[in-house]
């Protein structure tokens, strides 16, 4: 098997307060100290994100991302990795299309729209796709996903 591709994506981007920590440093020194990382996403020209991005702003980053370029990704296992900001408002764009019926979801927690996730948290997740539109969404923590997701159901 090929080693795992590695690619910085803008659209992943944590909100941008104004506050040191929801800042990246250049790409220029992230490319030198992560050279097996694909950065080339980082220098298309595209509108600056501005300090003081709103969080309609990071959930309209959110919807774009999954309803354009994530469904066009050709690998079998993608891990997304970004902040709780962007995950704050892609649970809340999730919600907008639940409670429109467009999309069915799996949560392993109750208020999955409402929890704040913990620091470092991982969950795993099995989407469905129908002609590149996310149609459902099985969602667990790693300790619940071991042995769970089996196709698009869960092992009972």
């Amino acid at each position: 098997d090929p080693p795992p591709r590695f690619v910085a994506l803008e659209a992943l981007r944590e909100k941008r307060t104004g506050f040191a920590a929801d800042e990246r440093s250049s790409v220029d020194i992230l490319e030198g100290e992560f050279p097996h990382v694909d950065f080339s996403d980082l220098h298309v020209e595209r509108p600056e994100i501005l300090p003081g991005e709103s969080n309609a702003a990071v959930r309209a980053r959110c919807k774009s991302f999954f309803e354009g370029d994530f469904p066009t990704f050709q690998d079998d296992s993608v891990a997304l990795v970004t902040h709780k900001g962007w995950l704050r408002e892609l649970r809340r764009s999730l919600k907008e299309r639940v409670d429109a019926g467009d999309l069915h979801t799996d949560f392993d927690m109750n208020d999955w729209d409402q929890t704040l996730y913990k620091n470092a948290e991982v969950r795993v997740a099995k989407i469905g796709w129908d002609s590149n539109k996310m149609t459902s969404l099985v969602s667990r923590s790693v300790e619940n996903a071991l042995g769970s997701i089996v196709g698009d159901r869960l092992r009972h």
